[in-house]
């Protein structure tokens, strides 16, 4: 007997992301630094408050691409639907799809890409999947990396 309810999250681990972050992270930190030690030397000319706005922006800036990068993707089957979303690292959850276990035409593996009207959710390195569905007649796609387990109880209850 197959659950109703299973969650699988997928971090965004890859090292290209981790590496990426983490340069960001530190360019961030000495951005703001920069700005601090401007507005120190204010004493001297006023006119070093504008590399201190320019720096301190730049700053934030970079902070706030990091905090808007995806952190991990989650797939939530709950008894007749698959519900994909993604979670960034300032911690906002966007659902990404709901999709009925009725309406799902195919799962098969791929090495495919995804163009403009299909779903993307999976993680740089994993194995992806391609989820075909039905959405107001038309077929639409889901490329995802679920695990062993959420690819069986997809196949059970959706009977492809």
């Amino acid at each position: 007997m197959m659950p109703d309810y299973f969650v699988q999250t997928e971090y965004n681990l890859s090292a290209e992301e981790s590496k990426t972050v983490k340069l960001r992270l530190w360019f961030s930190y000495i951005f703001k630094l920069i700005a601090l030690i401007c507005v120190g030397l204010t004493f001297y000319s006023l006119y070093t408050l504008i590399p201190a706005a320019v720096t301190f922006i730049t700053g934030v800036t970079l902070r706030q691409s990091v905090l808007q990068r995806i952190e991990a993707y989650e797939y939530f089957f709950v008894k007749d639907s698959l519900k994909i979303s993604k979670r960034t690292n300032f911690g906002v959850q966007t659902l990404i799809a709901d999709i009925p276990l009725d309406s799902i035409v195919s799962l098969s593996e791929t090495e495919d890409t995804a163009t403009k009207d299909d779903f993307f959710a999976a993680p740089k390195g994993k194995s992806i999947m391609k989820l075909s569905f039905l959405d107001n007649s038309t077929t639409k796609n889901l490329y995802f990396a679920p695990s062993e387990y959420m690819i069986a109880l997809i196949r059970e209850k959706a009977d492809i």
